[in-house]
């Protein structure tokens, strides 16, 4: 029995985040039911409540985006972080608190230039730009930037920090996955530089593919539920942008095994969201 309630427990967290996610991080869930939109709507006003009340106890007064801020961090970081101290699972570097290894620079790299062409398409999007440079100009340059790295921090933080935890055997980041030497000719070179070609030591199907682009086993399954967890975040948003974040939120939860943190997509998804909003402003200047 024991051994069977380990096996499953990657599931039964899935099945748990999953509700988790709906119920505090997804814009809408009115096509849910009534029922469902009015339980999930009652658990959001009580943190609300909660967070206005503590702030207010201490003489603070938060604006409409620092109440959001301070929403997000309590329930994508502290909550998620407090359930995983109670699981055991607590430690920084098991939920995937680590310093990039020699590749992350590298796929940060890359990844912006692969994904330039997506951030000029969703400048394009007269009903995103209009959403945030009316959130811009209402909150001023320093509240909007700190406000939106708050929200991406604890964002990734949950979906590829926590999430890609909780979703693997044993409840922690796998151990971090070698970086074969450069050799053989420029195309495995240049694979290599970027931590693919890896060697697949004669496996066959799925492990050998997973090898091949440098993962370790148990990966599959947490990459696929983080990458739909984070475009379930992103349902209701600007179609462009929704649109995006499924193939992108696979992405970067492979982004983040293979560079050994849940830093390398952050960074990633400041560098691009900012490029793409530079673009915004810019086009209505």
């Amino acid at each position: 029995m024991k051994s069977r309630l380990g096996y499953w427990a990657p599931v039964w967290a899935a099945v748990v985040a999953t509700v988790y996610v709906f119920s505090f991080f997804v814009m809408s869930v009115n096509w849910l039911g009534p029922q469902v939109a009015g339980v999930v709507a009652h658990l959001r006003g009580f943190v609300y409540r909660a967070i206005d009340g503590t702030v207010g106890a201490i003489g603070l007064e938060l604006s409409y985006l620092g109440q959001n801020g301070v929403y997000l961090l309590v329930m994508g970081a502290v909550v998620p972080w407090a359930v995983m101290v109670v699981l055991g699972r607590g430690r920084a570097r098991e939920l995937g608190f680590r310093m990039p290894n020699g590749i992350g620079w590298r796929v940060v790299l890359v990844g912006y230039v692969v994904a330039l062409p997506f951030q000029f398409w969703m400048a394009g999007d007269a009903l995103l730009a209009a959403g945030y440079l009316s959130q811009f100009r209402e909150a001023g340059a320093t509240t909007f930037a700190g406000y939106y790295l708050v929200n991406m921090a604890s964002e990734h933080f949950l979906l590829q920090g926590v999430l890609l935890a909780a979703f693997r055997s044993g409840l922690r980041w796998p151990e971090p996955a070698g970086v074969a030497e450069m050799s053989g000719g420029r195309i495995r070179r240049v694979f290599r530089w970027l931590g693919l070609a890896q060697p697949t030591d004669g496996a066959i199907g799925l492990r050998k593919v997973t090898r091949w682009i440098g993962l370790q086993g148990g990966c599959v399954f947490a990459i696929v539920m983080s990458g739909l967890l984070f475009g379930a975040v992103h349902l209701g948003k600007a179609p462009r942008e929704a649109v995006l974040s499924v193939p992108g939120g696979f992405a970067i939860a492979y982004v983040a095994y293979r560079t050994n943190s849940w830093l390398t997509p952050f960074a990633l998804h400041v560098v691009t969201a900012g490029t793409a909003f530079l673009l915004m402003l810019r086009a209505t200047s």
